[in-house]
This record gives C-alpha cells, structure tokens and sequence, in this order.
C-alpha cells in the first residue's frame, strides 16, 4: 500500500504531493480565490485550496456550510450565520468570500466566523494599541523657567481625540444628532483589534468601551449607559442589543465616571485601564480548545434567520455568557448600569 505525505502553504492549501521517498506526485498552484492555475503529476487529491473539498464535475468547493465558485471568488448562496455589521459595507454582502481578502483570511465554515475571530486580540494587544492611538492623539506641555530651562512633558491623555480616532463620537456630534440629525465625528473607524475575551465578562467590545467611557467620563455614569441604550434602541436588527454591546457599554461608561484624565500621562491612564479590564479575568482566545472557541463565536454570532436579531440578547450588564461571576453591582432600577465593584458594597 502507498502513502502520500501532503504539503500546504500558509493557508492550508495543497500545493505537493509526495510519497514515501520523498519524491514529488503532484503539484498544484493556485490564483489568489482558489483557482487551479496550475498542476504537474501522477497522483490527485479533492482536498485543495485552504484544504477544502474539490468536486471536478461542478468546479465549486464545498465549504462545509456552501458552495464556493473560485472562478467568481463568491459562494453560490447566502451566508445564513452572519448578516454583517454596522460600518463594514463589505460583510453586509452574504455572498463575498473573506471580505475579498483571501490573502490574509480563510473560511472552514462557510460563514464568516474566521474573520470574526480574528478580531479578537488579547489584553496586552489591546493595550498596546491604545498606547499608540492616545500617543498620537496627545498632547505635550512645557515645564520649567527661562533660569533652570524648560522641557516637554507628555504625551497627555486627550480623551475626546482618542475618541475620535477610534471613530467614535464627541460631544458636538452627541448634540449635532440630537436636535440636528447630523452625522458622527470623523475617525479612522478601525480597530485592528476590536474585542477582547474575558471569563467574568465574555467578549467585549472594546470600540463600544471607548464611546461609554467618554461618555461616562465628560457627563456622568447615568448619561452614558442612557445614550448606551438609546443606541441599541435604533440600531439595526442585526447588532440590536447584541450580546456583547450592554455589558460593554456599562464597563466603559462605569470605568470613564470613576477615573479622571485631567492632566495625565498616557502610560497613567493605559496603566489603569490595563488594571480595571484584568479584573474580568482576560485569557488569550487562541490558546483556548477549537471546541470552546467554536462555542463562543456560535454564541455570540447567532442570529434569527429571518430577522436578523441577534439570538441572544442581552439588556442588563450582567453577561450572559461567562465562566466566572461578574465582579461588578448593577443598579436595582437600571439594570444596564454598573454602580461598583462587589468589594466596595
């Protein structure tokens, strides 16, 4: 009996065959969606671009989930998993594959839960990318006197321009759309990183922490979730009260009540907010088991087929997905706010 050892690329995708010897049996080549631009040898395999199954006769790939024709880069039907999100055009498309990416993304499933995850970063990652945000976005000051000399000290927090950049909204955009229906601040719009995973308080999205925390930081804890609820309220059916949103919203507007930026260094406040968010028991997403991943994306991923509504909702601080007990009191009247910590009651 022969054996046939295969060799991939960097997406998974078959690109030799060899046998026991080491010589080569086949060898295949790729255009960038999956094509077949190339092959030499003896022997075949169905199991091709990012290792997924080939059928000769219809030349679509069988993603598990779909059909995808490489020819078009396309799936041949809908992704039922996920409708897309607010502010990425490209995902509200339900035929694209790998947001027309398929150089830096895959897709096992079907369905756009790689992408997904890849948005998912660590603690360390997050910080390290606010750094540079509120870096470049601070500011600096002179000390000193015309006798001993003066020298620059920075960069300081700029809460509103941090905010800004994360492509969120200031406080002439929250009026302007109050009483003018105007549109939001400009921002780059694009966290490379955007949620973190945490045991006390599953997914959170980080660009909703930032909105609150400005927010809670320039009015109060109240204003902030208020504005919180009042964005889900009329947000599409598709990212209406998702799950992740209200616990996100309540940490970020709590968080940006509690601490004071005025006048402080960006190390300070990365400092601190590095502090707070270790208290939701952050863990490194890719280290955990493919089977709790794949539970975690369903989870927070699911959406009513017809509809769009997201299958579990959730309208309270409190998670309803976490491993261990939130560590934070939620007020008795407004259950989407925070009010402290369980140590301090």
């Amino acid at each position: 009996m022969s054996v046939t050892y295969v060799s991939s690329d960097v997406l998974g995708s078959t690109v030799l065959l060899t046998d026991e010897t080491g010589s080569v049996t086949a060898q295949y080549e790729y255009d960038v969606f999956g094509s077949i631009i190339g092959y030499t040898g003896t022997k075949e395999t169905n199991n091709l671009f990012t290792n997924q199954e080939f059928d000769p006769e219809s030349e679509l790939y069988y993603y598990n989930a779909r059909y995808y024709n490489p020819t078009l880069g396309r799936f041949i039907s809908r992704d039922e998993a996920n409708l897309g999100h607010d502010g990425d055009v490209i995902s509200r498309n339900r035929y694209v594959y790998v947001k027309n990416n398929p150089m830096k993304y895959t897709d096992p499933t079907g369905n756009f839960v790689k992408e997904e995850q890849d948005q998912i970063g660590t603690l360390s990652q997050m910080m390290a990318y606010t750094k540079l945000l509120a870096t470049e976005t601070g500011y600096y000051k002179l000390s000193g006197n015309f006798i001993f000399g003066y020298k620059t000290e920075g960069p300081f927090l700029d809460i509103g321009a941090l905010t800004r950049k994360i492509g969120g909204s200031t406080i002439g955009t929250i009026f302007n759309e109050r009483f003018n229906g105007g549109g939001s601040d400009s921002g780059n719009d694009s966290m490379d990183k955007r949620y973190i995973y945490t045991e006390m308080a599953g997914l959170i999205d980080m660009k909703h922490f930032f909105q609150l925390m400005y927010l809670g930081d320039v009015f109060w804890n109240s204003f902030a979730v208020d504005k919180g609820i009042e964005h889900e309220e009329t947000a599409e059916n598709t990212s209406k009260y998702a799950p992740e949103d209200t616990t996100s919203n309540a940490l970020g507007a709590y968080f940006g009540s509690t601490y004071d930026p005025s006048n402080d260094k960006v190390d300070d406040f990365i400092s601190d907010l590095s502090l707070f968010l270790s208290k939701l028991g952050p863990v490194d997403f890719n280290n955990l088991s493919k089977n709790k991943q794949n539970e975690i994306l369903e989870f927070y991923s699911a959406r009513n087929e017809d509809t769009g509504v997201p299958l579990n909702q959730n309208f309270d601080a409190i998670p309803e997905y976490n491993e261990k007990a939130f560590p934070f009191n939620v007020d008795d009247k407004n259950k989407a706010k925070i009010v402290d910590t369980i140590d301090n009651k």
